[in-house]
């Protein structure tokens, strides 16, 4: 699984720093100054170990910039000149963006990203939205998920399926995976991985991937601590 995870690192104290620019800082959920940042790990569904593949800090305000969807592009291609095809890219709903699934279909990347509720698809001919879709699914298949949190142990019953769709002007078989059971609205996940949507253990393996996205995260923070990238500004030379 290849996460690539769009973050920010908020500059605080920095005054003069090269392009310094406005963010939106995810942790504060508040705007400051500071640099976006594009990060791709490698991560295996079976075991904790995270690879860290990519990192760039970019600014908007840098005059080679010209947008999110290039970074996005940028990574991806970096990565690939070593890896080709291997692994599975996957991303939250930021990656719900028409130039970025274009690119992962035309370069035959195989792909897991959360769906936005704005996505529309083409269910059965017809074009859908998704969260309408995955409202009136019906979801036979069931699970436990154990979470952790503050060293408290809580189980989840969450429910899937999938169905067959395609994007709309693309020719691809796609399938949308729906999870029910992680909040009040279903958990969409658009793949171009094969599905059998007859096995259980086929629409559940996409559920899975997405969940090891989550590592991702996990790296961010522990970069941001060990290297204080939060705290300290300095001045450009």
């Amino acid at each position: 699984m290849l996460a690539i995870d769009p973050g920010d690192i908020r500059k605080r104290y920095a005054k003069h720093m090269e392009n310094l620019c406005g963010i939106h800082d995810g942790s504060e959920n508040e705007v400051g100054n500071g640099y976006w940042l594009c990060k791709a790990v490698a991560a295996d569904i079976e075991h904790k170990n995270v690879i860290p593949l990519y990192c760039e800090a970019y600014s908007q305000d840098a005059k080679d910039y010209r947008s999110v969807n290039n970074q996005l592009f940028k990574c991806i291609d970096k990565v690939s000149e070593r890896i080709g095809n291997k692994g599975i890219w996957a991303m939250d709903r930021g990656g719900d963006r028409r130039k970025l699934f274009y690119k992962l279909l035309s370069d035959k990347k195989r792909f897991v990203i959360r769906l936005q509720k704005t996505r529309d698809l083409i269910h059965r001919g017809t074009k859908k939205n998704c969260y309408e879709l995955a409202k009136c699914l019906p979801c036979p298949f069931q699970a436990t998920i154990i979470k952790y949190e503050e060293g408290k142990e809580q189980r989840i019953q969450i429910s899937f399926d999938a169905v067959p769709v395609k994007l709309p002007d693309r020719k691809e078989n796609l399938w949308m995976v729906v999870v029910k059971g992680f909040g009040k609205d279903p958990m969409m996940l658009l793949t171009s991985c094969k599905v059998n949507l007859q096995v259980k253990e086929s629409v559940w393996r996409i559920t899975e991937i997405y969940i090891t996205r989550w590592k991702c995260d996990e790296s961010y923070r522990y970069i941001k601590q060990c290297y204080n990238l939060k705290t300290y500004g300095c001045e450009a030379t």
